[in-house]
């Protein structure tokens, strides 16, 4: 997996995240 790659699953998984728990 490139960098950019796990940039972009990091990023999604940050964005589900806080989709969850929204303040």
């Amino acid at each position: 997996m490139s960098k950019l790659d796990a940039l972009i699953f990091s990023t999604e998984n940050l964005y589900e995240t806080l989709s969850y728990r929204p303040i």
